[in-house]
């Protein structure tokens, strides 16, 4: 019963994020951290499909990378991929776990490791 309160949870969480930031794009996100103080000094491009997402990026911030990516949730195998990302709090490649932040249509990786984490999460928490 609980896992079916869960999976509503999820289910109404991503409805709401079409509606506030499905539309915008990992650019959105950069700049909007940048105006909260968590300003990237090298931005690279990362291939996203690995983690089935729409797009994404490396970016290095006080000389330490975290990775932002967007899945669109109007597509039915990123909006599962997302689902699940939620659900477990990370994303696990080749056996290997990355601690994972959701917002809407947006993951962040290693985030949560930084050493200016407080100050990154709350940036991406408030996009």
């Amino acid at each position: 019963m609980l896992r079916f309160f869960m999976l509503c949870a999820v289910a109404a969480l991503l409805n709401a994020c079409d509606n506030y930031n499905n539309d915008k794009t990992v650019v959105d996100v950069i700049k909007h951290m940048d105006s909260c103080g968590a300003k990237a000094e090298v931005i690279q491009p990362s291939y996203a499909k690995v983690i089935k997402a729409s797009d994404g990026c490396q970016l290095t911030i006080n000389g330490i990378n975290i990775e932002i990516y967007r899945y669109d949730i109007n597509n039915e195998t990123q909006r599962k991929f997302l689902q699940e990302i939620m659900e477990k709090g990370y994303i696990e490649m080749h056996t290997v776990k990355f601690s994972a932040r959701v917002n809407g249509s947006f993951v962040m990786l290693h985030g949560a490791e930084h050493p200016d984490s407080d100050l990154i999460l709350a940036a991406f928490d408030s996009f």
